[in-house]
């Protein structure tokens, strides 16, 4: 996986932390945290970073990329597996 989505996913979350951007947060974060690796849980972070990115279009634009960024690295991940 040539993009860590976790290195992007931590990025996001410090900065949502900073900014106190609960909605994003309250989304994402539980997939996050609770990943157990497997496919089922992986399936679950990208199905919410997904989303993330269509229902929080108020967050900056480079945020958004990066979401987009974590979420297209998982699918690749999926299906190459």
């Amino acid at each position: 996986m040539a993009v860590d989505p976790n290195q992007i996913i931590s990025e996001l979350v410090d900065s949502w932390c900073d900014r106190r951007e609960l909605r994003p947060l309250s989304l994402v974060l539980p997939a996050w945290v609770g990943n157990n690796g497997l496919t089922d849980g992986w399936s679950q972070l990208h199905d919410d970073l997904k989303h993330a990115y269509v229902i929080y279009t108020e967050l900056p634009a480079i945020e958004r990329n990066k979401i987009k960024q974590a979420f297209v690295a998982i699918d690749y991940f999926l299906q190459n597996r």
